[in-house]
């Protein structure tokens, strides 16, 4: 009788196993004497082995296993002999198996693609047929039949005089929204990053977000620019924005720079560098406004909160444009009239940096280099601000600024990699347009184009009078318009004779 010597090889595995056991419960026993009283020396001889229960479990349980395991191995090796010699020589697979599938799948590649195909051990060399056969749907239970592979069910059109023609390849299925979307959508619009400051520099974003912005520049970046698109974004987010501004450098604010408060107070104070001491005074007195503004709000507020109130401010925001020349200005002012102008107004812009955030008052400081500490404020409010930098591919000076100002930002290295290789791909692909970086969210694009903003006039006073003939006049000399109104008066003359006929 065939047997399976794998199975057979556990008899004595398990005689091993149940001659130990069997063996273990005969281990002598012998009687060790043990002090029982340690006062009066009694010892008393105590007998250590196997207890009785333990060696009758050991003794039943070892030969059970020695005689029922090799019981079972033996069966198991004759058993599974048979079994695997009579697969091996049987010449019919049964029907359903697995063995039949797989003869059944050959036949049907074969027949696919133009060959015969046989079962193993009866190949025989025929030639294909030339003609299909009617398909048979009776139920197959015999081995892979001849007819089955000749119907019309696996061919998809008749054979030519090639006994095989080429099956035609179906086009490929595209699911609804699995298409190549970059093609349907094209590029996508670049981040315009002046808006996403001026949005979070007012604190009208979607998470109301309150920052105060750092904006990082130097002399040709395109600041003034970017700075004025910025007012005008706010401008049309939040029109009742209050602002405040100092200019040391007379540049033009879209208007604001001519217009006043109520209590007529310029909006934008301006600096003359050569005499500071007016401008460093107003400089001043417009941080002190800020500031007595917010003791205001504040006391709003907490009323607001006692009450159940709601407590939503205009935005008041604070520009000091270049910072290093308000500071070098009020120096020379102390310099020169003895006053600590420049300490004050240090300690009035940190304070207003540290309590102006909860009441809606914002600085934007525009300066060269991104680190407050060389700023004159404490380290501890740089947690305050959100950097903003503005770079040019052709002033290298620019775009160190803005890679300092990445390092202020983040401390992941390979982020840091990744916007410095961003930074320098836009600068190197246009060098003339001013790049932008934004802390919020780390993000690096294109400034909008804003290089005719300066010439636009989005605030005019209420009393305003200004169009452009009166901006015309004003571009003359006194002796042009002197000519130019007496042409005005000699074309506006009324006629002598409507005179005479009065």
């Amino acid at each position: 009788m065939p047997t399976n010597l794998r199975w057979l090889a556990l008899a004595p595995v398990s005689w091993l196993i149940g001659g130990t056991m069997f063996a273990s419960s005969f281990e002598r026993v012998e009687r060790v004497p043990v002090l029982t009283n340690a006062y009066n020396n009694q010892t008393q001889e105590v007998s250590f082995g196997v207890p009785t229960t333990a060696r009758m479990i050991l003794q039943f349980g070892g030969g059970a296993i020695a005689i029922g395991g090799t019981a079972a191995a033996a069966f198991l090796a004759v058993g599974s002999g048979s079994d695997s010699k009579r697969d091996s020589r049987s010449p019919n697979p049964i029907p359903g198996s697995n063995r039949e599938r797989t003869e059944e799948h050959r036949e049907l590649i074969a027949r696919t693609s133009g060959k015969r195909s046989y079962p193993v051990g009866n190949r025989k060399h025929l030639t294909p047929p030339t003609a299909p056969k009617p398909a048979t749907t009776t139920h197959r239970t015999q081995p892979i039949d001849d007819e089955v592979f000749e119907s019309d069910l696996w061919q998809s059109h008749p054979e030519s005089g090639n006994n095989s023609a080429p099956v035609p390849t179906p086009e490929p299925i595209v699911l609804s929204g699995y298409g190549n979307k970059t093609q349907a959508q094209g590029e996508q619009p670049e981040i315009n990053l002046v808006q996403q400051a001026a949005v979070f520099g007012c604190g009208q974003n979607s998470d109301n977000i309150k920052v105060h912005l750092l904006i990082p520049a130097i002399t040709q970046s395109g600041k003034t620019s970017t700075l004025c698109g910025m007012i005008r974004e706010v401008s049309q987010i939040c029109p009742d924005v209050i602002w405040h501004g100092v200019d040391p450098k007379g540049s033009v604010f879209l208007g604001l720079e001519r217009l006043c408060h109520s209590d007529g107070f310029p909006v934008i104070v301006g600096i003359d560098l050569d005499k500071p001491n007016v401008g460093v005074s107003m400089t001043v007195e417009l941080l002190r406004r800020a500031l007595s503004e917010q003791t205001q709000r504040k006391k709003a507020r907490q009323r607001a909160m006692q009450t159940g109130q709601v407590y939503d401010p205009s935005p008041y925001i604070v520009i000091l444009d270049e910072w290093p020349a308000i500071l070098k200005a009020a120096k020379d002012c102390d310099l020169t009239s003895g006053t600590k102008h420049r300490s004050t107004i240090v300690q009035l812009a940190e304070t207003l940096a540290f309590v102006g955030l909860e009441d809606k008052i914002f600085l934007w400081i525009v300066s060269q280099s991104p680190y407050v500490s060389q700023l004159g404020f404490d380290g501890s409010v740089s947690a305050q601000f959100c950097t903003f930098a503005i770079g040019r591919g052709y002033n290298m000076k620019s775009i160190e600024v803005c890679k300092k100002a990445i390092e202020r930002s983040t401390s992941d290295e390979a982020q840091k990699a990744q916007l410095f290789a961003k930074l320098k791909k836009l600068s190197e692909a246009r060098p003339s347009h001013p790049v932008c970086f934004s802390s919020a969210g780390g993000l690096i694009a294109y400034a909008p184009d804003l290089k005719d903003i300066q010439r636009q006039q989005l605030f005019r006073a209420a009393d305003s009078t200004d169009d452009e003939d009166i901006a015309h006049l004003r571009s003359l000399s006194p002796h042009a318009i002197a000519l130019e109104f007496n042409q005005f008066l000699e074309q506006n003359r009324p006629d002598e004779t409507e005179d005479e006929e009065l």
